[in-house]
């Protein structure tokens, strides 16, 4: 939509307010998109809001990086799965279900990571279906 917008204003030259509109719509998107490859680097770099895969369970931490769930393959029973990849935002979901504990969600950011598979074989391994 953003390329569309610079094409009309460029090719039609158009009124000022829809130049203001999409220079205004421009500097959103570019801000947007340069917080959230800030914020990707700053979280990688400090360690914030991972998941730990051991070979016992796994280990979930919070924005500020404290542990904020940790779970041993024996508790859990089930492990649920949901992805969402479009062209705007692609993500993994996951649901632990546990004996006697509430359950733990969490996501995975990205097309095709290395968490995703080596979940979904650690799990395996471990009986959780």
């Amino acid at each position: 939509m953003f390329v569309v917008l610079l094409v009309c204003l460029v090719v039609m030259r158009l009124s000022w307010g829809f130049q203001k509109g999409v220079i205004t719509t421009g500097a959103v998107v570019l801000s947007l998109f340069g917080l959230t490859l800030a914020w990707r680097g700053l979280s990688a770099r400090f360690g914030l809001r991972r998941c730990y895969l051991y070979t016992r369970g796994l280990v979930v931490t919070s924005t500020f990086g404290r542990v904020r769930h940790a779970v041993a393959w024996s508790e859990v029973t089930e492990l649920k799965w949901m992805s969402n990849l479009t062209l705007l935002l692609a993500f993994h979901r996951f649901e632990i279900e546990r004996r006697g504990a509430g359950r733990v969600a969490f996501l995975v950011l990205g097309w095709k990571p290395r968490l995703v598979e080596a979940l979904q074989t650690q799990a395996g391994a471990n009986g959780v279906r």
